[in-house]
C-alpha cells in the first residue's frame, strides 16, 4: 500500500464510524492512486487523529453514536465514556469528513439516559 502500515491502522479505527469514505481511500491506494487518496483521506484527518484522544474503543465509541450509528457512548466497565472536554474535538472531526451536520443541542453524556450498549 502506498502509505504503510501506520496508516492502515488508523484507518481501521475510522472505518467504524466512516466504513465507506476509508473504503474508498483503501481502493485508491491499491490502486495506486496517491492523488486521490490525498484528495480522499484529507477530511479523515481530523478523525484519525481525534479517535485516539483517549483509549480505544471510547472515541470511536462515542463518535459512532454522535453519527447515529449507535444507540448509546456508553462503555462497559472498566472503560468510561469519552471525557466532556473531547466532544467538541472529536465532533468536529466529524463535521469536517461529512458525517454529521451541527451539533446537537444540549446532548448529555449521561449514560443512564442511553440504552446501555457493550463496546
Amino acid at each position: 500500500m502506498l502509505t504503510g502500515v501506520l496508516f492502515f491502522y488508523f484507518s481501521s479505527v475510522t472505518a467504524n464510524v466512516a466504513p465507506e469514505a476509508v473504503h474508498d481511500v483503501m481502493v485508491a491506494a491499491l490502486e495506486g492512486d496517491a492523488e486521490l487518496v490525498k484528495k480522499l483521506n484529507e477530511p479523515l484527518l481530523g478523525l484519525h487523529k481525534n479517535l485516539f484522544l483517549e483509549s480505544n474503543p471510547i472515541p470511536v465509541k462515542w463518535a459512532a453514536w454522535r453519527a447515529g450509528l449507535i444507540d448509546s457512548p456508553y462503555c462497559r466497565p472498566p472503560l468510561d465514556e469519552l471525557d466532556p472536554k473531547f466532544h467538541n474535538d472529536v465532533e468536529a472531526a466529524l463535521k469536517a469528513a461529512g458525517l454529521i451536520g451541527p451539533p446537537l443541542a444540549n446532548h448529555s453524556s449521561r449514560p443512564e439516559l442511553y440504552h446501555m450498549t457493550p463496546c
